[in-house]
């Protein structure tokens, strides 16, 4: 599940400026990408983003 979230942030990282991941991490909805794609694999309630880390 953490392969599949990992992959899943690495493909939207790519595809999206700084800003506009920022502002997607923000708002929600990159949680609710997150979400719609891990809840597949195990039943969730809810996902949050709670800290951001940039790596280089």
């Amino acid at each position: 599940m953490r392969q599949v979230i990992e992959d899943l942030l690495k493909e939207t990282a790519a595809e999206r400026t700084y800003e506009e991941l920022v502002k997607s991490s923000v708002n929600g909805k990159l949680a609710s990408e997150i979400y719609h794609t891990a809840k597949k694999i195990y039943p969730l309630k809810r996902v949050e983003i709670i800290k951001s880390k940039v790596i280089k």
